[in-house]
């Protein structure tokens, strides 16, 4: 079943959880001039596949408070949106490639004949 992190759906759950993962960093908030830490810790995956992990907020005391942070739900790649800016990317890149490649063959015999006077 492919998994949404982000408005990108995922081939699978693995993927989606190895992009928010990766994606994540400590959060440090300050209240009344104590800082709390925010880490991510269990990962919980619910029975109509929506997947959350705990939270935990630690202050220097050590104290911990869990509470639920979700951040994956079930997607369907069919509805995905097609992705232009990675298509003209892909395209702009083909087309300079195949032209530069052409530009290089018509003047190969200038690039000969330089090569040879040196």
């Amino acid at each position: 079943m492919p998994f949404a992190y982000n408005s990108v759906c995922y081939v699978d759950e693995n993927a989606a959880l190895a992009a928010f993962e990766q994606a994540f960093t400590p959060i440090t908030t300050i209240v009344d001039t104590v800082p709390y830490h925010w880490t991510l810790n269990n990962r919980v995956v619910s029975i109509d596949g929506e997947i959350t992990y705990d939270l935990i907020r630690s202050d220097y005391l050590g104290s911990n408070l869990v509470t639920q942070f979700f951040y994956l739900q079930p997607c369907d790649l069919v509805t995905q949106g097609y992705n232009y800016v990675d298509a003209a990317a892909m395209w702009g890149f083909a087309f300079s490639s195949v032209f530069m490649l052409w530009y290089l063959a018509k003047n190969l015999g200038l690039i000969i004949n330089a090569v040879r006077r040196w």
